[in-house]
């Protein structure tokens, strides 16, 4: 039980409050964005969890400003709040820290695919692209924000090559569907 899991995580850190540990904070707030997670949670109950848990990985954060993963975690549940402004200033932080942290690039750029900023996913995932050319989530953001921008023939590039590393990734097979039927509707 998540609740059981957050009494421990906190019974922990308050045992070891002369040698506080940012590993036993960082624990406690992935329990607590769980609970927010959990199916049929009320609106209200999910928000004041994943706050509890953005204030964990806050202390967590304040121990050990190196933990990439707290930066991560915190800025998928300032987007689940939708509070994009934060979530982008941790997806970046996390990049800076951890440049090979492929889901920062992808979380970030789809991010501001979403909120019809396509330009400037465009750039964070061809970034990523760079970094880490092996990840078919990078390249199906590419090939999403391609489309965005209206760039079909761009877009199958890219959605090409996320299915050559990941043929049956599903959001591929959709966007190379969508792509095509953009070049098509031109021609």
């Amino acid at each position: 039980k998540w609740v059981d899991a957050e009494k421990a995580f906190q019974s922990a850190i308050e045992a070891m409050v002369d040698s506080p540990n940012g590993k036993f904070w960082y624990e406690l707030g992935a329990v607590q964005s769980e609970q927010g997670s959990a199916d049929g949670v009320p609106t209200a109950e999910k928000e004041a969890a994943f706050r509890k848990s953005i204030s964990s990985y806050q202390e967590a954060l304040k121990l050990n400003p190196k933990l990439y993963k707290a930066h991560y975690r915190t800025a998928v549940l300032h987007e689940k709040l939708d509070e994009p402004e934060q979530a982008d200033v941790e997806y970046r932080k996390t990049i800076e820290l951890k440049p090979t942290f492929s889901p920062a690039f992808v979380n970030l750029g789809n991010m501001y695919i979403d909120y019809g900023f396509a330009n400037v996913a465009m750039v964070v995932l061809q970034t990523g692209t760079q970094v880490n050319d092996t990840d078919a989530r990078m390249w199906n953001g590419l090939g999403r924000a391609h489309l965005s921008l209206n760039q079909p023939k761009e877009a199958v590039d890219a959605f090409t090559k996320a299915k050559a590393i990941d043929p049956d990734m599903v959001d591929v097979l959709f966007g190379l569907g969508m792509a095509y039927a953009e070049m098509r509707k031109r021609k």
